[in-house]
């Protein structure tokens, strides 16, 4: 009967065999990720009808980067068990101690893994009959890492004022070369990546930006990768807020007000700085909730009474809010007009006891004519 030869796909992996009689049932991935100084399993297994007829008397066989550099056999004289090929295996796998050997049926491990043994690996299944090129035949990409190392990266805090731009760079070294990283741990989010290093930039960086952010190093999609954290803090200057705070007041001598200036936002908190209207500094200046307070006892003196300025600083810059202070003055003492020396031929123009006196003698002699 001839020959057929059959291919099947198992990832990107292409696996061939003949006459559906020696097959592979289960094959590694593509590539294999391990970490130095652990085990490393290429999972293989295969299928036979009849293995003492079909199989070549060394099969399967295991190999690095192709057939020339055969790894170990299965010895049809030794009940198929894996034989070590001490002619063609990599000396490495068998030097100080041999760290390869074979699993279940077909799964090869390396233990203890090193740098060096990263490379394509094989298994062939042979047959007795039919070309090498027919027979079933898979390969994975066996990759040893190391944890990555940043050698440069961003310190815990990063301090930058409103408007301003920021540049963060992070390094990482190790075999193979990590991918980096910067992602916005607040919003989920993968700001920028490179190989090997990569640069977070936050231009006219803005109070929002304010948060976490992460710097990852990896070259192993099955470890976890290698984290360095920042936290941004952005400066912003302060705002005083109007409604909250004393616009106008009056007052006279001898009395004493509270000035009060509140502020809406600022990062950081805000120093207080208050001024009379002639520009002197306050110094009693005290305290209180997302503000200050000045008192001020009004004098006689006219720099008692103007504007008077609380002032905001921080770092990121500073904002001024004004305060009129009107002076009142008490009602007046009533003045009594004297009019002796009005003189006038009417009565009207008399002033008032006078009038009186005049009226009183009218009704005396009035009533004593009465009487007569």
């Amino acid at each position: 009967m001839d020959r057929v030869l059959r291919v099947l796909l198992y990832g990107s992996t292409v696996i061939q065999f003949a006459d559906a009689a020696a097959r592979f049932t289960r094959v590694p991935a593509d590539k294999l990720y391990v970490m130095k100084g652990q085990t490393a399993k290429l999972t293989w297994d295969y299928h036979v009808d009849n293995i003492n007829t079909e199989f070549d008397s060394q099969s399967p066989r295991w190999y690095f980067h192709n057939d020339s550099f055969m790894i170990g056999y299965g010895d049809a004289y030794d009940s198929w068990k894996f034989s070590i090929a001490t002619t063609t295996c990599p000396s490495r796998l068998l030097t100080p101690t041999i760290r390869v050997s074979i699993e279940d049926k077909a799964t090869l491990h390396i233990i203890n893994v090193t740098l060096d043994d990263s490379g394509t690996y094989g298994c062939i299944l042979l047959s007795v009959t039919g070309s090498l090129s027919s027979m079933p035949t898979s390969q994975t990409q066996l990759i040893v890492t190391e944890t990555p190392k940043l050698t440069s990266k961003p310190k815990p805090y990063a301090f930058v004022i409103e408007n301003s731009d920021l540049g963060l760079t992070c390094i990482a070294v190790g075999t193979p070369r990590p991918n980096v990283t910067w992602v916005d741990v607040r919003r989920g989010i993968t700001l920028s990546k490179g190989v090997g290093t990569a640069e977070l930039l936050l231009p006219n960086i803005s109070r929002t930006h304010s948060g976490a952010y992460e710097c990852h190093a990896i070259n192993n999609p099955n470890e976890r990768p290698v984290v360095a954290k920042s936290f941004v803090a952005v400066y912003y200057k302060p705002t005083v807020e109007k409604a909250s705070s004393t616009v106008n007041i009056s007052s006279w001598a001898g009395n004493t007000i509270s000035l009060r200036c509140k502020w809406s936002s600022s990062n950081p908190i805000p120093n207080w700085t208050w001024y009379k209207p002639n520009g002197d500094r306050i110094t009693n200046v005290s305290n209180i909730g997302r503000g200050s307070e000045v008192t001020v006892v009004t004098g006689d003196e006219a720099d008692d009474y103007g504007m008077y300025t609380c002032k905001a600083a921080n770092i990121a810059g500073i904002d001024w809010h004004k305060i009129s202070v009107t002076r009142l003055f008490p009602p007046s003492t009533p003045r009594v007009f004297e009019a002796a020396s009005v003189r006038s031929s009417s009565v009207i123009g008399r002033t008032p006891h006078k009038l009186f006196f005049c009226c009183y003698i009218f009704f005396f002699c009035y009533e004593l004519f009465l009487r007569l």
